[in-house]
Parts: structure tokens; C-alpha cells; sequence
């Protein structure tokens, strides 16, 4: 639709209508106005929001008891396939191996 047809459409119009659709334009660029305008950052104002734990940068308790695992307690814990009866003893020792 071109802009000629449209203003053909609107002097068309009886006079009550033409000032719905008036309205309705002043209040969609009003919406267009509210997107373009960026509201400026405040210093701290989300002060008091977020709260970050007193132990935030202490090392997590279950991390140090995977890390301090031998290679062996590793697989035995995570690599139950190996109990299966058709594993070879080579995926055993290739993983033994890696997380050694």
C-alpha cells in the first residue's frame, strides 16, 4: 500500500473516524518514540540486589574430592561399563591412563 492510496482511504472517511485514526497515529508514534529513548544508567542502583556469598571464591568441596581422586578411584566411580561382561582390558587401561 503507497501513502496516495492510504490518504485516499482517510478522506474517504466520515469525519469521526478520521480522528480515531489520528489518534491511533499519534499513539503509535508515541511507541515508536518509548523504544528509541534509552533511559541513563544510575550508579548502584541495583545496590542491595545481588548478594554474592561470603565463600564465593573458596574452592567447591566436592571439586577438591574429585581432583585429589587417583586415576583408579576415577574410573571405578564413573566408568561402570567397564563392569559389564564383554569389556576388554584395553578401555580399562586407556582410561586408567587419561585420568591418571
Amino acid at each position: 500500500m503507497n501513502d496516495i492510496s492510504l490518504l485516499n482511504k482517510i478522506n474517504a472517511l466520515p469525519e469521526d473516524l478520521k480522528k480515531e485514526v489520528l489518534h491511533f497515529v499519534e499513539f503509535l508514534q508515541t511507541k515508536i518514540e518509548k523504544k528509541t529513548e534509552k533511559k541513563p544508567r544510575v550508579f548502584g542502583s541495583i545496590k542491595g540486589k545481588i548478594h554474592m556469598a561470603d565463600d564465593f571464591d573458596e574452592p567447591i568441596e566436592s571439586m577438591e574430592k574429585s581432583q585429589k581422586k587417583s586415576g583408579r578411584e576415577f574410573v571405578d566411580q564413573w566408568a561402570g561399563f567397564l563392569n559389564s561382561k564383554n569389556t576388554d582390558a584395553s578401555k580399562f587401561d586407556y582410561l586408567y591412563e587419561k585420568y591418571r
